[in-house]
Protein backbone atom coordinates (compact mmCIF):
# COMPACT_ATOMS: atom_id res chain seq x y z
CA UNK A 1 0.00 0.00 0.00
CA UNK A 2 0.67 3.34 -0.78
CA UNK A 3 0.02 6.50 1.35
CA UNK A 4 -1.19 9.50 -0.20
CA UNK A 5 -2.36 11.87 2.25
CA UNK A 6 -5.31 14.71 0.88
CA UNK A 7 -5.80 17.91 2.62
CA UNK A 8 -2.86 18.46 4.63
CA UNK A 9 -0.16 21.12 3.90
CA UNK A 10 2.13 20.72 6.72
CA UNK A 11 4.75 18.55 6.11
CA UNK A 12 5.18 16.99 10.05
CA UNK A 13 1.78 16.85 10.16
CA UNK A 14 1.30 14.58 6.79
CA UNK A 15 4.17 12.12 8.54
CA UNK A 16 2.69 11.58 11.39
CA UNK A 17 -0.70 10.52 9.71
CA UNK A 18 1.21 8.12 7.89
CA UNK A 19 3.19 6.58 10.74
CA UNK A 20 -0.79 5.75 12.31
CA UNK A 21 -1.66 4.12 9.22
CA UNK A 22 1.25 2.61 9.02
CA UNK A 23 -0.18 1.17 12.89
CA UNK A 24 -2.78 -0.60 10.62
CA UNK A 25 -1.94 -2.51 7.83
CA UNK A 26 -0.90 0.97 5.52
CA UNK A 27 2.22 -0.23 4.65
CA UNK A 28 4.07 -1.53 1.40
CA UNK A 29 3.88 -5.38 0.59
CA UNK A 30 1.08 -5.46 3.29
CA UNK A 31 -2.41 -7.85 2.02
CA UNK A 32 -5.44 -6.51 1.01
CA UNK A 33 -7.42 -7.82 4.05
CA UNK A 34 -4.73 -6.26 6.78
CA UNK A 35 -6.00 -2.75 6.17
CA UNK A 36 -7.91 -2.03 8.80
CA UNK A 37 -10.25 1.31 7.57
CA UNK A 38 -12.30 1.75 10.41
CA UNK A 39 -9.47 1.22 13.03
CA UNK A 40 -7.09 3.18 11.12
CA UNK A 41 -9.86 6.52 11.03
CA UNK A 42 -10.66 6.42 15.31
CA UNK A 43 -6.84 5.95 16.00
CA UNK A 44 -6.16 9.06 13.44
CA UNK A 45 -8.96 10.97 15.33
CA UNK A 46 -7.51 10.17 19.05
CA UNK A 47 -4.02 10.52 18.24
CA UNK A 48 -3.65 13.55 16.10
CA UNK A 49 -5.97 15.54 18.20
CA UNK A 50 -5.47 18.75 15.38
CA UNK A 51 -7.20 16.95 12.54
CA UNK A 52 -11.07 17.49 12.56
CA UNK A 53 -11.98 14.49 10.81
CA UNK A 54 -9.68 11.71 8.57
CA UNK A 55 -11.26 9.14 5.70
CA UNK A 56 -9.36 6.42 4.14
CA UNK A 57 -10.51 5.52 0.27
CA UNK A 58 -8.69 2.67 -1.00
CA UNK A 59 -8.19 2.58 -4.72
CA UNK A 60 -5.92 0.23 -6.35
CA UNK A 61 -2.82 0.13 -3.96
CA UNK A 62 -3.12 3.44 -2.68
CA UNK A 63 -4.95 4.33 0.25
CA UNK A 64 -6.19 7.40 0.19
CA UNK A 65 -6.45 9.28 3.55
CA UNK A 66 -8.66 12.65 3.33
CA UNK A 67 -8.33 14.91 6.17
CA UNK A 68 -9.51 18.27 7.61
CA UNK A 69 -6.99 19.94 10.21
CA UNK A 70 -8.69 22.13 12.93
CA UNK A 71 -8.89 25.81 12.53
CA UNK A 72 -5.98 26.94 15.42
CA UNK A 73 -7.78 28.06 18.81
CA UNK A 74 -7.89 32.28 19.05
CA UNK A 75 -5.12 32.99 21.48
CA UNK A 76 -6.72 35.34 24.56
CA UNK A 77 -4.88 38.25 24.25
CA UNK A 78 -3.34 39.33 27.64
CA UNK A 79 -2.41 42.71 27.98
CA UNK A 80 -0.83 42.20 31.74
CA UNK A 81 2.57 41.61 30.11
CA UNK A 82 4.65 44.64 29.04
CA UNK A 83 6.43 44.10 25.57
CA UNK A 84 7.81 46.14 22.15
CA UNK A 85 6.94 45.11 18.66
CA UNK A 86 10.87 44.86 17.10
CA UNK A 87 11.26 44.48 13.32
CA UNK A 88 12.35 41.28 11.92
CA UNK A 89 13.65 42.23 9.12
CA UNK A 90 14.38 45.26 7.12
CA UNK A 91 11.62 47.05 5.45
CA UNK A 92 9.96 50.16 3.99
CA UNK A 93 6.81 50.80 6.76
CA UNK A 94 3.75 50.78 4.12
CA UNK A 95 0.96 51.07 7.01
CA UNK A 96 0.55 50.59 10.65
CA UNK A 97 -2.17 49.33 12.45
CA UNK A 98 -1.27 48.96 16.17
CA UNK A 99 -4.11 48.96 18.99
CA UNK A 100 -1.83 48.66 21.94
CA UNK A 101 1.66 50.60 22.40
CA UNK A 102 3.51 53.70 21.77
CA UNK A 103 4.75 54.12 17.88
CA UNK A 104 8.47 54.88 17.76
CA UNK A 105 8.22 54.96 13.68
CA UNK A 106 6.24 56.12 11.04
CA UNK A 107 4.54 55.39 7.46
CA UNK A 108 6.99 55.92 4.71
CA UNK A 109 10.21 55.56 7.22
CA UNK A 110 12.73 52.72 6.07
CA UNK A 111 13.77 50.64 8.90
CA UNK A 112 16.33 47.55 9.23
CA UNK A 113 16.53 44.50 11.40
CA UNK A 114 15.74 45.02 15.60
CA UNK A 115 14.19 48.20 14.96
CA UNK A 116 12.36 49.06 17.74
CA UNK A 117 8.80 49.59 15.89
CA UNK A 118 6.14 50.20 18.56
CA UNK A 119 7.45 50.72 22.67
CA UNK A 120 5.52 48.79 25.13
CA UNK A 121 7.06 52.03 27.99
CA UNK A 122 6.64 55.32 27.77
CA UNK A 123 6.75 58.90 29.81
CA UNK A 124 3.96 59.96 31.79
CA UNK A 125 3.18 63.60 33.66
CA UNK A 126 2.78 60.85 36.70
CA UNK A 127 6.05 58.91 35.92
CA UNK A 128 6.89 55.53 33.20
CA UNK A 129 4.08 53.83 32.15
CA UNK A 130 4.05 50.06 30.75
CA UNK A 131 1.70 48.27 28.88
CA UNK A 132 1.43 45.74 25.74
CA UNK A 133 2.89 46.33 22.15
CA UNK A 134 1.16 44.27 19.43
CA UNK A 135 -0.37 44.90 16.17
CA UNK A 136 0.76 45.07 12.03
CA UNK A 137 3.15 46.74 10.80
CA UNK A 138 2.87 45.95 7.20
CA UNK A 139 6.24 47.14 5.25
CA UNK A 140 7.69 46.48 1.42
CA UNK A 141 10.48 43.85 2.05
CA UNK A 142 12.95 41.62 -0.33
CA UNK A 143 13.49 38.01 -0.05
CA UNK A 144 15.79 35.59 -1.61
CA UNK A 145 16.17 32.08 -2.02
CA UNK A 146 18.41 29.90 -3.73
CA UNK A 147 18.42 26.25 -4.87
CA UNK A 148 21.12 23.76 -5.83
CA UNK A 149 20.89 20.55 -8.08
CA UNK A 150 24.01 18.31 -8.00
CA UNK A 151 24.83 17.39 -11.83
CA UNK A 152 25.56 14.10 -10.51
CA UNK A 153 23.96 12.26 -8.11
CA UNK A 154 23.94 8.50 -6.81
CA UNK A 155 20.81 6.15 -8.00
CA UNK A 156 19.48 2.98 -7.47
CA UNK A 157 18.64 0.89 -10.42
CA UNK A 158 16.84 -2.41 -10.93
CA UNK A 159 19.12 -5.29 -11.68
CA UNK A 160 17.22 -8.25 -11.65
CA UNK A 161 13.88 -9.32 -10.18
CA UNK A 162 13.24 -12.85 -9.12
CA UNK A 163 10.03 -14.45 -8.12
CA UNK A 164 9.99 -16.89 -5.50
CA UNK A 165 5.83 -18.47 -5.77
CA UNK A 166 4.57 -20.59 -3.08
CA UNK A 167 1.45 -22.75 -2.47
CA UNK A 168 -0.18 -21.73 0.81
CA UNK A 169 -2.60 -24.49 2.28
CA UNK A 170 -4.21 -23.38 5.79
CA UNK A 171 -1.10 -22.99 7.60
CA UNK A 172 1.48 -24.37 5.13
CA UNK A 173 3.53 -22.68 2.64
CA UNK A 174 4.47 -25.22 -0.12
CA UNK A 175 7.72 -23.82 -2.06
CA UNK A 176 7.54 -23.87 -5.62
CA UNK A 177 11.07 -22.91 -6.92
CA UNK A 178 14.61 -24.00 -6.34
CA UNK A 179 16.14 -22.78 -3.20
CA UNK A 180 19.35 -20.63 -4.31
CA UNK A 181 20.40 -18.29 -2.07
CA UNK A 182 20.07 -14.16 -3.18
CA UNK A 183 21.91 -11.67 -2.18
CA UNK A 184 21.11 -9.56 1.15
CA UNK A 185 20.72 -6.10 -0.79
CA UNK A 186 17.46 -5.28 -2.33
CA UNK A 187 13.80 -4.92 -1.71
CA UNK A 188 11.09 -7.76 -1.13
CA UNK A 189 7.65 -7.35 -1.34
CA UNK A 190 4.72 -10.38 -1.20
CA UNK A 191 1.88 -10.36 -3.27
CA UNK A 192 -1.08 -13.11 -2.58
CA UNK A 193 -4.07 -15.00 -4.99
CA UNK A 194 -6.26 -16.33 -2.92
CA UNK A 195 -9.61 -18.26 -3.62
CA UNK A 196 -12.61 -16.79 -3.24
CA UNK A 197 -16.46 -17.83 -2.51
CA UNK A 198 -18.60 -14.71 -2.62
CA UNK A 199 -17.02 -12.58 0.15
CA UNK A 200 -15.28 -15.48 1.90
CA UNK A 201 -11.73 -15.86 1.21
CA UNK A 202 -10.60 -19.62 0.97
CA UNK A 203 -7.44 -20.83 2.70
CA UNK A 204 -5.75 -22.15 -0.86
CA UNK A 205 -3.81 -19.73 -2.75
CA UNK A 206 -0.55 -18.69 -4.48
CA UNK A 207 2.09 -16.47 -2.51
CA UNK A 208 4.36 -14.64 -4.82
CA UNK A 209 7.24 -13.29 -2.76
CA UNK A 210 9.40 -10.84 -5.36
CA UNK A 211 12.71 -9.84 -4.85
CA UNK A 212 14.26 -6.69 -6.16
CA UNK A 213 17.77 -7.10 -6.59
CA UNK A 214 19.48 -3.06 -7.07
CA UNK A 215 22.48 -1.40 -7.83
CA UNK A 216 23.78 1.78 -6.69
CA UNK A 217 25.27 3.68 -9.53
CA UNK A 218 26.78 7.13 -10.26
CA UNK A 219 24.44 9.42 -12.99
CA UNK A 220 24.43 12.47 -14.46
CA UNK A 221 21.97 14.83 -15.27
CA UNK A 222 22.20 17.74 -18.10
CA UNK A 223 22.09 21.34 -16.87
CA UNK A 224 18.62 21.48 -18.77
CA UNK A 225 17.15 18.66 -16.39
CA UNK A 226 18.62 20.16 -13.26
CA UNK A 227 17.24 23.56 -14.11
CA UNK A 228 13.93 21.98 -14.40
CA UNK A 229 14.19 20.51 -11.03
CA UNK A 230 15.39 23.55 -9.38
CA UNK A 231 12.16 25.75 -10.65
CA UNK A 232 10.19 22.95 -8.91
CA UNK A 233 11.87 22.72 -5.67
CA UNK A 234 11.83 26.52 -6.05
CA UNK A 235 8.25 26.49 -6.32
CA UNK A 236 7.80 24.15 -3.70
CA UNK A 237 9.60 27.02 -0.93
CA UNK A 238 7.40 29.98 -2.79
CA UNK A 239 4.43 28.00 -1.56
CA UNK A 240 5.84 27.02 2.19
CA UNK A 241 7.44 30.25 2.58
CA UNK A 242 5.15 33.14 0.91
CA UNK A 243 1.60 31.34 1.35
CA UNK A 244 0.50 34.53 3.79
CA UNK A 245 2.78 36.78 1.98
CA UNK A 246 2.13 39.31 -0.85
CA UNK A 247 5.49 38.79 -3.30
CA UNK A 248 6.53 39.17 -6.91
CA UNK A 249 9.55 38.11 -8.39
CA UNK A 250 12.18 40.80 -9.58
CA UNK A 251 15.31 38.77 -10.16
CA UNK A 252 16.25 35.95 -11.22
CA UNK A 253 19.65 33.89 -11.84
CA UNK A 254 20.81 30.65 -13.10
CA UNK A 255 24.22 28.35 -14.09
CA UNK A 256 26.52 25.98 -13.32
CA UNK A 257 29.21 26.24 -10.69
CA UNK A 258 31.49 23.91 -9.22
CA UNK A 259 29.51 20.69 -10.53
CA UNK A 260 25.92 21.80 -9.93
CA UNK A 261 22.97 24.37 -11.22
CA UNK A 262 22.27 26.96 -8.57
CA UNK A 263 18.96 29.00 -9.18
CA UNK A 264 18.94 32.25 -6.91
CA UNK A 265 15.67 34.22 -7.23
CA UNK A 266 15.08 38.06 -5.28
CA UNK A 267 11.22 38.70 -4.18
CA UNK A 268 9.60 41.86 -3.60
CA UNK A 269 6.90 41.26 -0.54
CA UNK A 270 4.64 43.28 1.11
CA UNK A 271 4.25 41.71 5.04
CA UNK A 272 4.35 42.33 8.59
CA UNK A 273 7.74 42.60 9.48
CA UNK A 274 6.45 42.85 13.45
CA UNK A 275 7.34 40.62 16.30
CA UNK A 276 6.53 41.19 19.73
CA UNK A 277 9.30 40.60 22.67
CA UNK A 278 9.35 41.00 26.34
CA UNK A 279 9.58 44.20 27.81
CA UNK A 280 13.63 43.89 28.99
Amino acid sequence: WVVDVVGCEDAALTEQIRAVAAQYGVTIGARTDQLQIKQLEIAGMDQLPSLAWMTVNPSGSVARVEVAVRSPTPQVLDLTQPSDLVAVRDGLILSMRVPGGDKRVRVGEAVSAGTLLVSGRWETEHGERFSRSYGEVMAQTRRQLTVTVPLTYWRETVQQTVLRPSLSFLRWQIPLYAGTELPPDGVIYTREHFLTAGRLRLPLGITNEYHVLTRREKTARTEGKAAAIAAARLAEQEQALFSQIEYAEIERNGGVKNGQYTLTVTYQCIENIAVEVPLS
